[in-house]
């Protein structure tokens, strides 16, 4: 049930992140999603296997939800976020869309837990919370990065 889940959710995410509307090109889409999951990677593996404070399931299908959670569907939504944030204007709507996409990937955490995707030997509400601000705030200073990166070389070549 929960690849089943994992799968559609992926499929509608995917389908949104290429029908929405973008203000970036694919290449910074693009170097935004790798970079965000390159960190995703480096920092589930070092707390799912080096330091045990989750540990996955043996059964072969929720391990592949495990995967697609993290190697698809946490860095759409970062993408997602990213490209809605840099089309809103004021603050109280970054702000309150930054919540929404907060709230909605913790509850994504939350089905993890429950489905018995990943199971947590101490598990601590205000550090997934955390987690989570930090992973989309990497996204837009990975976004910031890139754009200051194209301009650079956009003057470059005047």
């Amino acid at each position: 049930m929960a690849l089943a889940i994992a799968m559609t959710i992926s499929l509608f995410l995917i389908q949104l992140t290429i029908f929405h509307r973008k203000m970036r090109s694919f290449l910074e889409n693009s170097i935004v999603f790798f970079g965000v999951s390159i960190f995703i990677m480096n920092y589930l593996t070092i707390i799912t296997w080096n330091m045990k404070f989750i540990s996955t399931s043996d059964d072969n299908t929720l391990f592949l939800t495990f995967l697609l959670h993290r190697n698809l569907i946490t860095p759409l939504i970062i993408i997602l976020f990213i490209n809605t944030v840099s089309m809103l204007t004021s603050r109280k709507a970054k702000f309150g869309f930054f919540a929404c996409t907060l709230l909605i990937m913790h509850t994504f955490n939350l089905g993890s837990v429950y489905l018995k995707v990943e199971v947590y030997n101490e598990w601590n509400f205000f550090l997934a919370i955390m987690m989570d601000c930090i992973l989309l705030l990497i996204g837009l200073a990975m976004l910031k990065f890139v754009m200051m990166l194209g301009r650079r070389e956009h003057y470059e070549g005047l």
